[in-house]
């Protein structure tokens, strides 16, 4: 140890302890991760390290600047879009899980919805499930809310003594219950309180009533394909399998904004096939080609009213006026079951006695016929005889026409073969158009029109009373216009069975080759 002295005259010790080296000797530290300051304890500092060091900091500027973009763009789309993220319940990290020795937790799950599928959807709702064998917690959207409302407490009101069915109710609620000692008077309280809780809230027989007879109109109600505009092709009820339905969905993505007009070809003005195949099963593209669209009409609504009650209704006003005079003079009551049974057997009695036809499609024919036999028109007048024969099997239509004069001299009569045809009607529209348009283009200006389709026929002269054919219809006139003076007319089999022979010859004995005599 010695001893220094100073210009102040104190003295200063010095230690013989160990000095710290020259810095020129030294050996730095790296700094931990985090410091800045130089020169603590860590790993040596080397040009490698540091160069590692450099890159791992501008990987990291680099990542937070990608991640600040996409999180704009994203916000970005959705601002345009009009999207908004679904409501929901639980937990909505939907992942979670280790990264560089460290636990994380990321919303890698989110649901977003437009405006337009929020106001069909308005009760949409998601909810965050448990892990179940995968580090992502799935994630379920219900369509319709599944939270029922909380019912408040219930208390007596005294108001409520007197009412209608509130004694009823009473006795039934407290009858229902069953229970030993205490317990069984607890039951019956409850049972009596929840009774009376929800006898308030049951509507009344007359809403009851609307309500039950709107169901029934909707059961039959659809819409009627005319240019397409505003039928929703998802969301509308425009097919029509024993009861009115929409289309199943093909694909999980769909488009919302999708309608009708959007699947007929501008062209032909018929269904586009490429997209009905694209957006639909086989089962819903039999039902699509069944109609054909009214290109130029409006949408509309159609209920289609079966025979039964087209027939029976004379029969309901007369039984409820002699019910009416049997209650009022005699004092009669009449059950509803059986009125309603005593109506049927009437009608059915009647209709066996007065037609015994079996067929009805052959009585319709019968009775909007004008044509029983064939008859030759008038002088200068032509008459062309329609003949059409459809297989179910090989959707092949045969047509053909036969033209005669005032004296029964047959001038003109051609055939055709018509593939690819979905239905009967289809084909006598395709053979009543091809006739007008040959017609036509043998400037014959005077010509009456006979074939075996009474839909038809009555669709040219009350449209309104075919809302179901309205498609065909509306080809039918716009090419009939093109000849002078004419007429069309129903008529049955056997008035028309030349023409139907030679349509028949494409079907039965395969006589495809067209030709003109």
């Amino acid at each position: 140890m010695s001893t220094d002295a100073s210009s102040s005259g104190t003295s200063r010790t010095k230690g013989g302890g160990r000095r710290r080296p020259p810095k020129r000797l030294r050996k730095f530290k790296s700094k931990p991760t985090g410091y800045d300051n130089d020169g603590v304890e860590g790993e040596e500092v080397s040009p490698e390290n540091i160069a590692t060091k450099r890159r791992a900091e501008e990987i990291a500027r680099n990542y937070g600047k990608i991640a600040r973009r996409t999180n704009s763009e994203f916000a970005d789309m959705l601002k345009v879009c009009d999207m908004a993220e679904i409501i929901g319940v639980g937990d909505a990290f939907t992942w979670a899980g280790k990264r560089y020795q460290k636990y994380i937790q990321c919303k890698l799950d989110r649901c977003f919805a437009n405006k337009e599928w929020r106001r069909v959807f308005y009760q949409a709702s998601r909810e965050f499930m448990e892990k179940l064998g995968s580090d992502h917690r799935p994630v379920m959207v219900n369509l319709v809310s599944q939270y029922e409302k909380r019912r408040g407490a219930f208390r007596f009101d005294k108001r409520m003594v007197g009412k209608v069915r509130v004694d009823e109710t009473i006795q039934e609620a407290w009858r229902s219950s069953s229970g030993v000692g205490s317990l069984s008077l607890i039951k019956r309280i409850g049972a009596v309180r929840q009774s009376l809780s929800n006898l308030g809230s049951r509507p009344s027989y007359a809403w009851r009533s609307i309500h039950f007879g709107r169901t029934l109109l909707e059961k039959g109600l659809r819409r009627d394909v005319g240019s397409g505009e505003d039928i929703n092709v998802l969301m509308d009820k425009w097919l029509f399998d024993e009861v009115p339905k929409a289309p199943l969905r093909k694909h999980v993505l769909f488009d919302l904004d999708l309608r009708v007009c959007d699947l007929i070809c501008p062209q032909t003005k018929t269904w586009n096939w490429g997209k009905l195949e694209e957006n639909f099963f086989e089962r819903d593209l039999k039902l699509i080609l069944k109609q054909k669209p009214a290109m130029g009409e409006k949408d509309a609504y159609e209920w289609e009213f079966p025979d039964v009650l087209t027939r029976v209704f004379p029969w309901v006003l007369w039984m409820l006026w002699k019910n009416k005079i049997g209650f009022v003079f005699e004092g009669k009551e009449f059950e509803v079951e059986a009125t309603v049974e005593k109506n049927q057997d009437d009608v059915r009695q009647w209709f066996d006695v007065h037609l015994p036809t079996v067929n009805n499609e052959e009585t319709c024919r019968r009775r909007i016929s004008k044509v029983q036999k064939w008859k030759a028109p008038i002088a200068s007048v032509l008459k062309c005889n329609i003949g059409v024969a459809w297989s179910t099997s090989t959707k092949r239509a045969g047509t053909s026409w036969i033209s005669g004069d005032s004296r029964g001299v047959v001038e003109l009569h051609r055939r055709r073969d018509f593939c690819g045809v979905d239905s009967l009607v289809e084909a006598k529209h395709l053979a009543i158009v091809w006739a007008i348009e040959i017609m036509a283009s043998h400037k014959i200006n005077k010509v009456v029109l006979e074939v075996e389709a009474p839909e038809l026929v009555g669709l040219t002269m009350r449209p309104r009373a075919w809302p179901a054919f309205r498609g065909f219809g509306a080809e039918i006139l716009g090419v009939i216009q093109r000849l002078g003076e004419w007429e069309l007319q129903s008529i049955s089999r056997e008035a028309n069975k030349c023409a139907f022979l030679i349509a028949r010859s494409v079907t039965k004995e395969h006589r495809s080759q067209s030709y003109v005599a």
